[in-house]
Order: structure tokens, then C-alpha cells, then sequence
């Protein structure tokens, strides 16, 4: 009996751990809800018998980042194409690249911006698309400047591809949980490719390395003449 109390403890006692980290928000939502949060979700979804329905989309949810990882890996993303294609068709795998591209594209701007600043700006937008899910509007950029910067830019990006959409109307709209989707998507990658040092670049430079034919990403090679 008192081993299955100590297998118990073994296993409660992280959970609880888990719970308040994630309540004090040291752990952020967006890295991880609290574990109680997420049991009462699934009880919701086993309450109302929409289990089947809701497999599907977690596996939806569950491939389509890797699928979507796969395909810029291997590097199918072209970014002057592809930008052409997400505004007229709504897709989320050129979406997800275009997101991608602008961020390499102000990261290659700004020189002194870091992986924690790509990090905080995409924090900041997510959180404001959390709450667009639920039909209120309550933007908080970002206060650093660079931070705040990429957000803009991203705000901007976005609501590019919203009017474009909105002008061909055969095209598929995009969502503003999907947009929330897929910015979570982006912020967790970014969150595996750093290695938490202040002045690393790491995930800048992974976002960079996958659009190596474009021309705006490019390094300005140094004009030191060397004898």
C-alpha cells in the first residue's frame, strides 16, 4: 500500500507542480495551459459526445504542423509565388511560409533583432488572436521596439492578405483561429530552434535559411578589402 502511495506522490505531486507554474503564468499559456484546464476540456468533449468530431480535428491539428515543417524544410517555399497564392486561395501551407518570410525579412532588416525579440512579437500577436477567437479585440503590442516592430509588421502582412482575399471572392478566407493556429505553430518551433542565450539568432537564422534564392535575405557581404 505505501508503494502506491509513493507511485501516487511520484505522480501527483509534478502535476501540482505543473498546475501552478502554469496558473502563476511563469509557464506561459501559449507554451502550455494547466493540466486541470485541459482534463475539464476533454470531460467538455466527452460530455457532449463530440469525441469523434474532436479527434479529427486534434489529428488535424496534430499533422498539419509537420506536414507544414516537412514542406518548408525541404524547401518548397517560394516566398514571391507563394504570397500571390495565399491571398487568392487560402493556403495555410503557403501562409504558414509567407509568416515565415516576413519574419526573416525584418529579422534581415534589423540586424540587431534576436530570436527573444522574434519570440515577444509573435507572443504578443497570438495572444491578440486568443482573444479575437472569442469576439472581443484587445491588442497590447509589444513595449521593446523591435518587438513591437515585427508585430506591426506582421499586423500589417496580415490584414494585406485579408483585403486581397476579400477582393476575389472565390477565394477561402482566412480565420482568425486558424491565424492564431499557425502563429502558436511558428512561436513553439521558434521556442525548439533557440537555445535561450539573449543575443541568439539561431531560430532567425533557420527561418532565413529556408528561402535561400531570395534575394531580400541576403547577407551584404563586407566591403573590407583584405591584401
Amino acid at each position: 500500500m505505501r508503494i502506491v502511495c509513493y507511485r501516487l506522490l511520484a505522480v501527483l505531486l509534478p502535476l501540482g507542480l505543473l498546475e501552478i507554474l502554469c496558473r502563476s503564468h511563469i509557464i506561459p499559456p501559449l507554451t502550455l495551459p494547466p493540466p486541470s484546464q485541459i482534463v475539464m476540456g476533454l470531460w467538455e468533449i466527452l460530455a457532449h459526445g463530440s469525441f469523434n468530431a474532436a479527434i479529427v480535428k486534434t489529428l488535424r491539428w496534430l499533422v498539419l504542423p509537420f506536414v507544414i515543417l516537412f514542406a518548408i524544410m525541404l524547401g518548397f517555399a517560394i516566398p514571391h509565388a507563394n504570397l500571390h497564392v495565399v491571398k487568392t486561395s487560402g493556403d495555410w501551407q503557403g501562409f504558414t511560409e509567407a509568416l515565415a518570410f516576413t519574419i526573416a525579412k525584418f529579422c534581415a532588416a534589423q540586424s540587431s533583432a534576436t530570436d527573444s525579440d522574434v519570440l515577444a512579437g509573435m507572443q504578443s500577436l497570438a495572444e491578440t488572436y486568443k482573444t479575437l477567437r472569442s469576439g472581443i479585440y484587445y491588442e497590447k503590442p509589444p513595449v521593446a521596439q523591435l518587438p513591437r516592430e515585427l508585430y506591426a509588421a506582421l499586423t500589417a502582412f496580415i490584414a494585406e492578405v485579408k483585403q486581397q482575399q476579400a477582393e476575389h471572392s472565390n477565394g477561402s478566407a482566412v480565420k482568425d483561429s486558424d491565424i492564431f493556429s499557425l502563429l502558436v505553430f511558428l512561436y513553439r518551433m521558434g521556442l525548439l530552434r533557440t537555445n535561450g542565450r539573449p543575443r541568439s539568432r539561431r531560430f532567425i537564422e533557420f527561418l532565413r535559411s529556408q528561402f535561400p534564392e531570395a534575394s531580400e535575405l541576403k547577407r551584404e557581404e563586407s566591403r573590407i578589402i583584405v591584401p
